[in-house]
């Protein structure tokens, strides 16, 4: 690891200040929107800023409050001050659940879950991301307008919006309207001034200058805050219960907004973030947060890309970000005091803005169908429902979308006669090729046999055209689920039902032995007809015809042909039977190199070489001696293909 010096301190240390400016008009903004006030999320920015980045396993990210948390904590708030008539009576049952969404991050990391944010699939994500932005939109519109909110989510204050057009404070329009221009100019003319920043001071500065009477922030207390230990005891123990799932959700959320935030920061560092620890420290700062008065935050993808490009590289960047928050709470909070909360809904339309992805309207017609039906189904159940069953309930529909489609392409994959190359070069060299296709039907399967494509396995194979064989060469799937495991079994037994004589090739050892555990094998399939590759199950099937398979010696493989495998070493010529013949011997001849193989007692099978060198594909005289009682000879041709 390399030492910290005074190189990386200066990088940190810009990093920081920058973080922090940038961060600042955010934390008073999600403040504001939170319902406990603007207060509450510099809090927030100071207390999870620093504690994260002491904590936490990504370097340079910075922890604040964002969007997508600041919505569903705005709603908990709400329900609090719904249920106990005002913030203060609700105020220790807020603190208590954001202290147990906390927990709840911080056991995630114990557990070592964070891992699993890398399954969730972007539609998924982006349908979430761009509800939040249209909520974090439409929970501006009476503010912009100057109006008390008569909606009680999204929904409710669209359907009200003509209402607050015919009572609009027509100032805070105009303030708004402009803290909202200079927000979305500003980036298109300069990175290096934050365009929030420019917004929020030209906004409160037009407020002033035109002497308009429009609601403020007021003043900020530069106090530390006092522990809200006392604010927690006391609660109903019933109530605790119903503020189970919100912290969940909550906590789950910042899971979610968070590492997906390291994994930014991991692109522009070249660097690994610790999920599990991002997560305990995530806990940590959320939790000291809810105690000192702030609302809950995460990872915050805009502030963590502008310190990472301004130069940061540790995780005192974010601490530095936290500190210099804690300065400006304490010696810019009469500027503070002036702002608008016009000027606050102006940035946040803005940040709404840039929530909702973009790039979803940009590909719009290359999308998949199914895709577009994912985003589309967890951004209207989060936009009129729930962010937490939204997410949930697109991860099941995603993965059913999922299941379908490695189902179809396993089925394209897993067609009756596809078989490899050496195969076909096999039964080509077979005198009745033609005869043999049409009597035996080779299918191989491709990918894990799992309950979204069992089904199809049986079917695929329970109505065959008049075959009398089949072939299941199963080398490619690497693993079968229970659901497959049966539906093979039933279309076996189906097949037998049809006198079909069925072959098993290429099983690994797990699914071998569950195919014996449920006594497919022997029972239906019978221990001769399972092979360990294709290519002998092929040569066996030919060769039963051989009218010497059926003399005092039945059971005795003659081969036709031998076949490598795919790395053209390790192959050999199997004669299966044999090995119960303790006195035999095996000659194999070439009309120019002569002998090229002998075995006393058949211990090593031939592997296609001679002196350790390949020998080249063709065909090759065998005699085989068995000494049984009595002397048994066979003679005959075997075709080397490669």
């Amino acid at each position: 690891m390399k030492t910290y010096n005074l190189s990386i301190f200066k990088g940190d240390l810009l990093g920081g200040i920058t973080a922090g400016i940038i961060g600042l008009p955010l934390c008073l903004a999600f403040g504001a929107t939170s319902g406990i006030g603007p207060a509450a999320g510099l809090y927030g920015g100071i207390i999870l800023g620093i504690l994260a980045a002491a904590f936490g396993g990504t370097p340079t990210q910075i922890s604040a409050p964002t969007g997508p948390m600041t919505v569903v904590a705005a709603l908990i708030i709400a329900g609090e001050i719904k249920y106990y008539g005002s913030l203060e009576a609700a105020y220790g049952a807020i603190a208590f659940t954001f202290v147990l969404a906390g927990l709840f991050q911080i056991l995630l990391g114990v557990l070592r879950l964070g891992k699993y944010i890398n399954y969730l699939p972007y539609p998924v994500i982006s349908g979430f991301m761009s509800g939040i932005g249209v909520i974090v939109i439409t929970m501006q519109l009476p503010t912009f307008f100057g109006v008390e909110s008569l909606g009680k989510n999204a929904v409710g204050n669209i359907i009200h919006i003509a209402d607050y057009i015919g009572g609009a404070d027509w100032h805070a329009v105009l303030i708004a309207s402009i803290t909202l221009f200079i927000s979305f100019v500003v980036p298109r003319f300069t990175k290096a001034i934050p365009g929030t920043l420019v917004a929020i001071i030209g906004g409160t500065l037009a407020s002033l200058v035109l002497g308009f009477n429009i609601k403020t922030i007021g003043e900020i207390p530069a106090i530390i805050p006092d522990l809200k230990f006392d604010d927690m005891f006391g609660l109903d123990v019933t109530r605790i219960t119903h503020m189970i799932l919100p912290a969940l959700s909550l906590g789950a959320l910042g899971m979610i907004d968070s590492l997906l935030t390291s994994v930014i920061a991991d692109k522009i560092t070249k660097t690994k973030h610790n999920s599990n620890k991002e997560l305990v420290g995530q806990g940590i700062g959320n939790i000291a947060s809810a105690l000192l008065g702030g609302i809950p935050g995460a990872g915050t993808t805009v502030v963590t890309v502008t310190n990472t490009k301004t130069g940061a590289k540790t995780r005192m960047s974010g601490i530095i970000q936290g500190l210099f928050l804690a300065f400006i709470l304490f010696v810019g909070g009469q500027f503070a005091s002036q702002i608008p909360y016009a000027v606050l809904a102006g940035l946040l339309i803005n940040i709404g803005v840039n929530i909702v992805d973009h790039t979803l309207f940009k590909d719009f017609k290359i999308i998949p169908k199914s895709d577009l039906i994912i985003v589309l189904t967890v951004f209207i159940l989060t936009v009129t429902w729930s962010l937490l069953y939204a997410t949930a309930i697109g991860f099941v529909v995603a993965s059913i979308f999922f299941m379908k489609k490695m189902a179809d392409t396993i089925d394209e994959y897993s067609q009756g006669s596809k078989i490899d190359l050496i195969s076909k070069k096999l039964i080509n060299l077979f005198n009745d090729a033609k005869e043999f296709k049409k009597d035996v039907y080779i299918k191989q399967l491709n990918g894990p046999i799992f309950f979204g494509f069992a089904n199809r396995v049986g079917d695929s194979v329970k109505t065959l055209p008049g075959i009398k064989t089949l072939i299941l060469d199963m080398k490619n799937v690497p693993h079968i689920d229970q659901t497959g495991m049966y539906s093979l079994r039933d279309a076996i037994d189906d097949l037998a039902v049809q006198n079909i004589e069925v072959y098993l090739t290429g099983m690994n050892d797990e699914i071998d032995g569950m195919l014996r555990g449920i006594h497919v094998v022997p029972k239906v399939v019978a221990e001769e007809n399972v092979f360990e590759d294709l290519e002998t199950c092929v040569l066996w099937i030919h060769d039963k015809k051989d009218p010497r398979l059926h003399d005092e010696h039945q059971g005795i493989h003659i081969p036709s042909a031998i076949t490598p495998n795919d790395d053209g070493k390790n192959d050999s010529w199997q004669i299966r039977g044999i090995e119960k013949y303790k006195n035999c011997y095996v000659k194999i001849y070439d009309d120019e190199q002569g002998l090229v193989y002998e075995s006393e007692g058949y211990e090593v099978p031939w592997d296609g070489t001679k002196n350790g060198k390949h020998l080249p594909p063709g065909k090759y005289s065998y005699y085989i001696t068995l000494i049984n009682g009595k002397i048994v000879e066979y003679e005959g041709e075997v075709v080397l293909v490669r």
